[in-house]
């Protein structure tokens, strides 16, 4: 009878070691598959934040091309309407120019046509 409660002992102990062990390689499963798992998610996590990053810089670009666009297009603008004024103030200061010239030919003829009356009139003296 000892012997065989002896063998139920270490039958019972090396059950209980098994059991132990089966706990415990189950619970190391566990972890690895939560582990594995976790990286997963971590390594979509990077992925999506990649993608966002890149359609970010992306979408930046894009902005910064339409930004330039619209700049160059109200430079341009800008330039023609320059040139456009420029060249409106040239005309009134050329129009002015030749009405002072004009004024300053006739007050010259009006001036000279008196001297010549002037002198006409003495030598009919």
């Amino acid at each position: 009878h000892e012997q065989s409660m002896k063998t139920f002992r270490e039958r019972a102990a090396a059950d209980g070691a098994s059991g132990t062990e089966m706990y415990e390689k189950g619970r190391r499963e566990e972890r690895e598959k939560y582990e594995q798992v976790v990286q997963r998610l971590n390594e979509e996590h990077t992925r999506r934040e990649e993608r966002m990053a890149d359609q970010a810089a992306a979408s930046a670009d894009a902005v910064r091309r339409r930004h330039d666009a619209d700049l160059a297009a109200l430079q341009t603008r800008l330039d023609q309407e320059s040139a456009a004024w420029r060249a409106k103030v040239t005309a009134k200061a050329q129009e002015a120019l030749r009405e002072r010239e004009r004024e300053i030919k006739a007050r010259a003829i009006a001036e000279r046509d008196r001297e010549i009356e002037a002198i006409a009139a003495r030598l009919r003296e």
